[in-house]
């Protein structure tokens, strides 16, 4: 299969992108990956780099099970729910939480269920809920490959958002994990 020369000028400006991505001005690169026109292996490449932005946030993620918190003065925490699926593959589901009301339950937004291959060291975004600006209901159907793209992309930003903030899911000192949530915690 012979590719067209702008075919071949967006994979050279994708990985071009995807070097910058290593440097810690990030975001305005995040920006130009709008532009590119997705091919397999590009999202490919995108969801490696969600899979180390993951690692950033939660270190010790293959001895993580459960919910936990990661909160910040004057920002909504920020929650994760793992669940080692196989020895491979790991569903989590990350969100903010916000309580509209006090004393009443937490709403998630965004929120993202994910799935983790340690063995290729890629994430893919299963659902997102509560936010308005992706359509990606039917990740699945024709264009998929674009949903997908937009879905990964809005995943990195967050990813990093929440990186440059400071939230982390990192283990204490003593090696005990923080803030682990009761299973009971309603959240809507």
């Amino acid at each position: 299969m012979e590719y067209s020369k702008e075919h071949a000028l967006l994979c050279d400006a994708y990985l071009v992108i995807m070097e910058r991505m290593k440097s810690p001005d990030r975001q305005k690169h995040w920006r130009l990956l709008y532009r590119v026109k997705p091919t397999a292996g590009a999202l490919g490449s995108l969801c490696e780099e969600n899979y180390r932005l993951l690692r950033q946030l939660a270190p010790g993620l293959d001895k993580m099970q459960g919910r936990f918190l990661s909160q910040l003065p004057h920002h909504p925490p920020l929650m994760i729910d793992i669940m080692h699926e196989g020895p491979f593959t790991t569903r989590v589901r990350l969100t903010h939480l916000f309580r509209v009301i006090e004393d009443g339950p937490l709403h998630p937004d965004p929120d993202v269920t994910m799935k983790l291959y340690s063995d290729t060291g890629q994430v893919e975004v299963l659902e997102i809920k509560n936010q308005q600006r992706l359509p990606v209901q039917g990740l699945y159907r024709t264009p998929g490959l674009q949903q997908k793209w937009q879905a990964n992309l809005f995943l990195g930003n967050w990813l990093t958002y929440c990186y440059k903030k400071g939230y982390s899911f990192k283990n204490g000192a003593d090696g005990e994990l923080r803030d682990q949530l009761p299973e009971s915690l309603e959240i809507a």
